[in-house]
């Protein structure tokens, strides 16, 4: 399932166009069952790494990923469940307007506002992630775009945008304008293409 298996189509510039490397490929499935499954599985484990990376500031950050039957609809981990403590159990299945379809737990209306806008607007988005880190979050306080002082910043030229207090709003406003920052559906795309996340 990891190898790279020739003749097919390269889907990512990080893909060795060289034969026979090891790189790793999106899997295919017999059912949606099985895909579901993977997914699910693959969001409790990134969740998992943001705890052991400290990703975790608090309770906020939010991870989703599209369900392969139902695309209209994503799994996201629960509000107030720390993401050392997320399980597939307790995974929930939501809709665009916010609305708890199979879960138990409550959704997280911030996490809502940004995912669903990027999910429903940009179909191709298989998955996001979104974290409070302690440095992310100092950086935020500051309520300003990043300084184009380092190539990792420089990914985000012209392209990133400050969201404040008017979260909501703003999500309706910029996707009538069509100015969600593209930096956002690159990241998440490419990100859904290594079989990693």
């Amino acid at each position: 399932m990891l190898d790279n298996v020739p003749g097919r189509n390269r889907i990512s510039i990080y893909q060795p166009e060289q034969e026979g490397l090891i790189f790793p490929e999106i899997p295919s499935f017999a059912s949606f069952a099985e895909e579901r499954e993977y997914r699910k599985r693959h969001l409790v484990a990134a969740t998992r790494a943001f705890a052991m990376h400290g990703f975790d500031y608090g309770f906020a950050g939010h991870l989703t990923v599209r369900d392969p039957e139902h695309p209209e609809l994503y799994w996201t981990n629960p509000m107030c469940v720390h993401f050392s403590q997320v399980k597939m159990s307790n995974l929930i299945l939501a809709d665009h307007e916010g609305r708890v379809v199979e879960g138990r737990y409550a959704i997280n209306r911030a996490g809502f506002v940004l995912h669903a806008a990027v999910h429903e607007e940009y179909p191709e988005v298989m998955a996001m992630c979104h974290a409070h880190t302690t440095y992310g979050t100092a950086w935020c306080a500051t309520g300003r775009k990043l300084d184009m002082i380092s190539q990792d910043a420089a990914a985000f030229y012209n392209d990133h945008a400050v969201i404040g207090a008017s979260a909501g709003p703003w999500r309706w406003s910029a996707r009538a304008a069509g100015r969600w920052p593209r930096r956002w559906v690159e990241t998440a795309a490419s990100c859904t293409r290594a079989t990693a996340c």
